[in-house]
């Protein structure tokens, strides 16, 4: 069953631990990012990825992963950012870069390091 949470500065530990455990109970949650709406899922959980592509009826397109800091972004990539635009970050832009994750069949990824600490 659906459950609508609302985050406000007085509940965000609450938020966390109920997005936790529906994540670890393999639910989708769906937010709002600094751009869009967004399904999350933990990184290599294909349970829930096929579960996302049923509800978005989406194909094969490869997601987004969402990333919390610039390490995240170094560690998750090959290619070699320059560090002027490392600076920059977070920002709402989304790198394609060479991925080192090897559980994605494809080599590119897309990452994305949102301004909002929540996410």
């Amino acid at each position: 069953m659906a459950e609508i949470i609302y985050l406000d500065k007085n509940n965000v530990n609450i938020v966390i631990e109920k997005v936790c455990n529906a994540l670890r109970e393999s639910s989708v949650i769906i937010t709002p990012t600094d751009t869009v709406y967004g399904f999350l899922a933990p990184y290599g959980n294909q349970l829930l990825e096929n579960r996302i592509r049923e509800i978005k009826i989406r194909d094969e397109k490869p997601f987004i992963y969402l990333i919390d800091s610039v390490d995240a972004m170094i560690k998750n990539s090959l290619t070699d950012i320059p560090e002027q635009i490392l600076k920059t970050l977070p920002v709402p832009v989304t790198f394609i870069v060479e991925s080192s994750l090897s559980f994605l069949e494809d080599r590119s990824i897309a990452l994305r390091y949102p301004a909002d600490g929540f996410l």
